[in-house]
């Protein structure tokens, strides 16, 4: 199965942890929680204040890690734009001291910045991880050495073998890996991948089973949900956003895309996926004949499930349809301009008083055409970004507010979501949609 496909079993692990959790245990984790200080120098409590947590228990760091890990954060780290568009900060839990985990981030992993910067909890005695059910056991020799060779040798992810247990920090090597999702100090999923498993589809999990927790709950001082988000990232939030999984000389590596370099490859990646679609659409003959009848029959009857005459506005107007839509924009890196479709239409809909729907367009700015470092900032030009902000400066009760975002938008659905759609057709998840 697809990683990155959900199939939204990990809800009933969600149902299962949580059942088997009396209140007192989630008081004693919310108590826990405050206890723990990240390395942007904010507990976890305050964190999952206004933000969904990642806690991702990992093994060994040190010697440059354990493969499976880090195989499975440089596929966290190649979504991070996405992940903290959803409001989700991932945390990684670590057994070796900062300074430490710092050395062997600059050693062993200098070309994945994102991984460097990414927040970080040093659980020294294993407290936390305890607490939560991680387990600790010797892995399978059997098992590793197949799945460790072929990961090397496909996806470049290779770690040292033969030390001795008392080389690794506290338990680090023993630890069974998990990740637990968690909003204000408690606990609303966790994804049991074991040691070998893929990172988790958080994407998923978040756009069907967790869509009232996506926004950042700002306090009223903050035109702006996002900036809040960005300061309480602090160097976690500057981090380059475009990046694909590479191997350089038989090792994993990381390589960063500049805008224009990503464009060119979804451009590369579009015309790829109008030559799929139009080779499924088109009839392909084949004749049978029962009882001397001729029978024609088509692709499109052999993929009958799939409609690929559906236009991208029903399904931008279909709130489950737009779901999966959304699902794999986030996988692509491109969710941003759905979201603003999204927003705007909201906005557009509001049937608040002028100064409501001011402050409200006040927040659309700052969260998609303001700041170029916010994950959420549309690809727009300069003229029109000054535009919408001279008229919030100069004119904040006009009637005339509902339309202020309409260039932008119609920009953004000329251009943009056409192209993401016609690379979704070929996707996966829009083969779900029609499960």
């Amino acid at each position: 199965m697809d990683p990155m496909i959900s199939t939204h079993s990990d809800s009933a692990k969600t149902d299962n942890y949580l059942n088997s959790h009396s209140k007192a245990d989630i008081f004693v984790e919310k108590q826990i929680f405050t206890q723990f200080k990240t390395s942007n120098g904010k507990t976890l409590a305050q964190l999952s204040q206004h933000h969904n947590c990642l806690l991702i228990f990992r093994r060994f760091l040190r010697f440059g890690g354990c493969a499976f890990c880090n195989r499975r954060l440089y596929q966290i780290a190649k979504i991070y734009k996405s992940l903290l568009q959803l409001n989700i900060i991932p945390v990684v839990i670590h057994v070796e001291s900062d300074e430490e985990v710092k050395e062997i981030l600059e050693e062993h992993h200098n070309s994945n910045p994102i991984l460097k910067e990414m927040i970080r909890l040093c659980d020294k005695e294993h407290l936390l991880a305890k607490h939560f059910g991680v387990e600790f056991k010797h892995p399978d020799v059997p098992q590793v050495l197949p799945k460790l060779a072929v990961i090397e040798k496909d996806e470049g992810f290779g770690q040292v073998l033969g030390l001795p247990l008392e080389q690794f920090e506290g338990e680090s090597f023993l630890v069974v890996p998990k990740m637990f999702l968690i909003r204000d100090s408690t606990v609303i999923q966790s994804f049991n991948h074991g040691l070998f498993g893929d990172a988790p589809d958080v994407i998923s999990s978040m756009i069907f089973d967790f869509s009232d927790l996506l926004t950042v709950e700002s306090d009223s001082s903050s035109s702006s949900s996002s900036s809040n988000l960005l300061d309480d990232l602090g160097n976690a939030g500057k981090s380059p956003q475009m990046c694909k999984l590479t191997k350089k000389k038989k090792k994993a590596s990381f390589e960063m895309l500049s805008n224009e370099m990503y464009k060119r490859l979804e451009a590369q990646n579009t015309r790829k996926a109008k030559k799929q679609v139009e080779k499924m659409m088109k009839p392909k003959t084949t004749l049978t004949f029962i009882c001397f009848i001729q029978k024609t029959t088509t692709d499109s009857e052999r993929n009958s499930k799939l409609d690929f005459s559906l236009s991208v506005h029903d399904v931008l107007q279909d709130e489950t349809k737009r779901k999966y839509f959304k699902v794999y924009a986030f996988k692509e890196l491109n969710a941003e301009n759905i979201t603003f479709y999204e927003t705007v239409h909201q906005f557009k809909q509001s049937k608040d008083s002028l100064d409501v729907k001011f402050q409200f367009a006040k927040k659309v700015f700052a969260d998609y055409l303001s700041n170029i470092d916010n994950p959420n900032f549309i690809n727009t030009n300069d003229a029109k970004r000054v535009e919408i902000k001279k008229a919030l400066e100069s004119n904040p009760n006009s009637e005339n507010i509902s339309s202020i975002f309409d260039e932008v938008l119609n920009e953004v659905m000329s251009t943009v979501i056409p192209d993401i759609y016609m690379r979704f057709k070929v996707s996966k998840e829009f083969e779900q949609m029609f499960v």
